[in-house]
């Protein structure tokens, strides 16, 4: 095997270890120190793009999945009853934006439908069926078909809902949209 420079810990000669693919673009070349273990790479153009962000966007079901950590200590007592916590708080405004970017993604015709169904206070599917020159037996399919694609979009981001382990529905957002 060659050597083709010095570990920095020790200054043994380091040896090819392996290759690899980082960042799903870049080739990379694995040296390790025969004396220390140590595994570095020689070049490193990835570096620049991978700390441009905290963490890089390979990572994002690490940000999902520290989210859903439980404290070790209660600290509810500093609150009023009912009173949403401040991680509450910005995971239902996480859990919004969310809704309102799936929303934002749907045909016009579909975005119509959901805001007069789900964010008008008067709504019902008389009025929804008027609103928008529909039969009114035809907005329970429609209503059913539009929260599935909603859920298609929702669901890989993991926002599941309300069922026990999934994320909470967003406060203030239309009941069922992320059921």
């Amino acid at each position: 095997m060659a050597t083709t420079s010095d570990c920095p810990v020790c200054d043994t000669a380091l040896e090819h270890f392996d290759s690899g693919t980082v960042m799903h673009q870049y080739a990379a070349e694995y040296l390790r120190c025969p004396g220390c273990g140590l595994v570095a790479t020689r070049e490193t153009p990835w570096l620049a793009e991978a700390y441009s962000t905290a963490i890089h966007t390979a990572d994002k079901g690490l940000l999902r999945r520290a989210r859903w950590e439980t404290p070790d200590d209660d600290v509810s007592h500093d609150r009023p009853d009912g009173e949403p916590g401040p991680e509450d708080v910005v995971l239902a405004d996480e859990a919004c934006t969310a809704v309102r970017a799936a929303v934002a993604a749907l045909s016009r015709r579909r975005r119509e439908f959901v805001h007069a169904l789900f964010y008008r206070p008067d709504a019902n599917y008389v009025t929804v069926a008027v609103e928008l020159s529909m039969p009114v037996g035809s907005i329970g399919p429609t209503r059913g078909r539009v929260l599935q694609s909603l859920r298609c979009t929702l669901e890989p981001a993991g926002y599941r809902g309300s069922e026990p382990g999934g994320r909470p529905e967003p406060v203030g957002a239309p009941p069922g949209l992320v059921a």
